[in-house]
């Protein structure tokens, strides 16, 4: 078995794999006043509770944008399964050719998410991350990656809203049945699931384009991950897939292609 870890800004997502499929997903709050400690302790609960045969595990990878709290999340797994630890890198194999001016300056849920969409999915491919940023990505059918764009994600918007003004107040993100909110209530949730729904269908329209420029090849697989995918595709016809496992599947096809 295979434990996969994807350290995210907002959450440190775990799952399991054995021959290929993912049995088991939990996911912790990214805390970067946690002691490994006390990592240790919620992971050791997480594997004692959910996966009685944890003992079974033989391999390990993690991808991290949290370089403060990588090493305490290493040394908790070390520690629980006696086993040595991969961390990406950017030495890691990928099978992408990633033309970004600075290739390491791409996070490694980027990388995972555009490994996965290449393993699994045809043709050219837009990914779509609605995480504590909303990003965006492409990556062509032989697997080059091209790069992106990143927005602030709809969560850190609306709690900038609320941070930065006097008279907002923190809203729940969902659809309005207006565009026009007759409210402050109905503006903010307006503005925010509209606005952003909207956002996304012009980024993908010109990823497309361009995409298409740069390959001479109009069909374009479009992908959505991330926590918001479900609500957000559900409003739209611009994805052909929905996959919030995407970054953790690219963790375990980077393991394969590395270390197996």
């Amino acid at each position: 078995m295979l434990m996969t870890i994807d350290i995210g800004n907002t959450n440190i997502s775990m799952g399991i794999f054995q021959n290929d499929s993912l049995i088991i997903k939990r996911s912790l709050r990214t805390n970067l006043k946690s002691s490994q400690i006390e990592y240790q302790d919620k992971i050791f609960d997480f594997l004692k509770k959910d996966l009685q045969n944890y003992k079974d595990i033989n391999g390990v990878i993690i991808g991290s944008v949290v370089p403060s709290i990588t090493n305490h999340i290493k040394i908790s797994i070390q520690k629980i399964t006696n086993l040595n630890v991969h961390v990406m890198n950017s030495e890691t194999k990928t099978n992408l050719e990633i033309l970004y001016e600075i290739p390491s300056d791409v996070g490694s849920d980027r990388i995972c998410d555009a490994v996965a969409a290449k393993t699994l999915y045809s043709n050219n491919k837009i990914i779509v991350d609605f995480g504590t940023a909303t990003v965006f990505d492409a990556i062509t059918e032989s697997g080059k990656y091209l790069g992106g764009a990143i927005s602030p994600g709809i969560e850190v918007a609306s709690e900038a809203l609320y941070i930065n003004t006097s008279l907002l107040h923190r809203i729940e993100v969902s659809p309005t049945k207006n565009i026009i909110g007759r409210n402050t209530n109905d503006s903010l949730q307006s503005g925010l699931f509209w606005g952003y729904l909207y956002l996304v269908e012009g980024m993908i329209k010109s990823f497309k384009k361009e995409l298409e420029e740069y390959t001479n090849n109009n069909k374009i697989f479009v992908i959505a991950t991330g926590g918001l995918a479900p609500l957000m595709s559900s409003y739209t016809d611009y994805f052909d897939k929905v996959d919030q496992d995407l970054t953790l599947k690219g963790l375990n096809f980077i393991y394969n292609l590395n270390l197996r």
